[in-house]
């Protein structure tokens, strides 16, 4: 069961909902709603809202640019009987009102990693994928059943957890996966998540970072199974970054409307340097925003950084005009910036 604090909801009787599996076929979703998250009723009288199969994890949220809820769950692309492993595969469904039809679900991705039949559902299968949307952002939180070292079931299996992204109803993009680059790393041998890492229903943003709750086993998924619930954290915005080394880099965006008076950077410049100049929407400098102008920012770890150039402090005098930044750093690693009110 997953559960979530609905933004959307303005019935106080359904504040809260929920995702989860019935405990006997059929395994599709059931919905729930609560006005506390203690005190539950389900949705369609308890029965599921989705088709087979969706017993593992279910997640369900609201999407305020689609004005939709969107539920993923588990489903099959293969008979898992008969000597044969199951071919898992996750979808991803909007509903734009569950409160008036629960069973109103039209299904936008629907994947697995063998769409070709080529037998990769042997090595490698989608568990269980979880929505979570930042920044106008889609994430997905994908947990992989994997066999290593071997392309047949049984194998010595683990449960990696790796980040996806997309926006709107587009396919993922499966690049870390592919790049077998985990966003948690197992532990060691022999340590609590050695074997197993699983995500919770999303990442927990503070004003400092980002936390990640998950549970981790060092049991295969056929055994009985002692858990740990971990926690790892990442800085703020610092899901990706882009790195100049002993070189010094360069990075222009493209032309936008700068709407604020405050622009702010996160950055890590510690060992290095950071220096900021504004151009206008056809890449000239704009005075008093030049690249001579600009301070360089030396000795740094900020997520809030403010560059300043010689006779400024803010950009309030540029609000809404068409500009471009460039960014020139070395031996630092730029994760966002903001423009503020």
């Amino acid at each position: 069961m997953t559960c979530f604090l609905d933004p959307h909801e303005t019935d106080p009787a359904h504040k809260y909902k929920s995702a989860y599996c019935p405990i006997r076929a059929p395994y599709g979703a059931c919905l729930a709603h609560s006005p506390d998250g203690f005190h539950w009723t389900p949705y369609n009288d308890g029965y599921p809202v989705t088709h087979r199969a969706a017993d593992t994890i279910n997640s369900l949220l609201w999407d305020q640019e689609a004005h939709a809820y969107r539920l993923y769950t588990r489903t099959d692309f293969g008979p898992g009987f008969g000597g044969r492993p199951e071919n898992r595969g996750t979808r991803d469904m909007i509903n734009p009102d569950l409160k008036a039809d629960p069973t109103a679900w039209k299904t936008v991705r629907n994947w697995s990693f063998d769409p070709e039949g080529r037998g990769e559902y042997k090595r490698c299968q989608a568990h269980h994928l979880v929505g979570w949307i930042y920044q106008g952002i889609h994430f997905g939180l994908l947990c992989s059943y994997e066999w290593v070292g071997r392309y047949s079931y049984p194998g010595p299996e683990v449960m990696n957890f790796y980040l996806l992204t997309t926006r709107g109803d587009e396919m993922w993009d499966l690049g870390w996966v592919d790049a077998q680059k985990p966003l948690i790393s197992r532990g060691q041998q022999g340590s609590f998540d050695s074997v197993w890492v699983q995500i919770g229903r999303s990442i927990v943003t503070t004003q400092e970072g980002h936390w990640i709750y998950y549970v981790g086993s060092k049991e295969r998924h056929d055994g009985s199974r002692e858990y740990a619930i971990g926690l790892a954290t990442l800085r703020l915005d610092g899901l990706v970054s882009l790195t100049a080394k002993d070189e010094p880099g360069n990075l222009m965006t493209r032309p936008f409307k700068l709407v604020g008076s405050q622009l702010e950077i996160n950055v890590d410049a510690k060992n290095g340097q950071v220096q900021l100049e504004i151009l206008d929407a056809n890449g000239m400098p704009i005075p008093g925003f030049s690249h001579s102008e600009a301070a360089m920012i030396k000795g740094v770890d900020q997520l809030q950084l403010k560059p300043t150039w010689k006779s400024y402090t803010d950009v309030a005098s540029l609000k809404n005009k068409i500009v471009r930044l460039k960014f020139r750093f070395s031996n630092a690693r730029l994760y966002a910036f903001q423009v503020r009110p």
